[in-house]
């Protein structure tokens, strides 16, 4: 089973790459600084406008899933 972290997994984009991971078998960690419980792939919350954010998103999908293979980032900034 592959194992994703999809930034920006709340809307758009980086939703549907979520969703597709997961529909194709993946476990995926959902990352959004609003996720929606509701989406695919498991509700991460972290702000990856900081470095603070960005490790706590890494180590959150290796503590959940033992590792990574992938990292999909969609997040965007304004």
């Amino acid at each position: 089973m592959q194992r994703a972290l999809v930034t920006g997994a709340g809307s758009g984009i980086g939703r549907a790459i979520a969703a597709r991971l997961e529909r194709d078998g993946a476990r995926v960690l959902a990352v959004d600084l609003r996720p929606d419980p509701s989406g695919p792939g498991e509700p991460f919350e972290a702000d990856l406008a900081t470095s603070e954010g960005n490790r706590a998103a890494v180590d959150a999908a290796l503590e959940r899933f033992g590792g990574l293979d992938a990292v999909v980032p969609c997040a965007g900034f304004q």
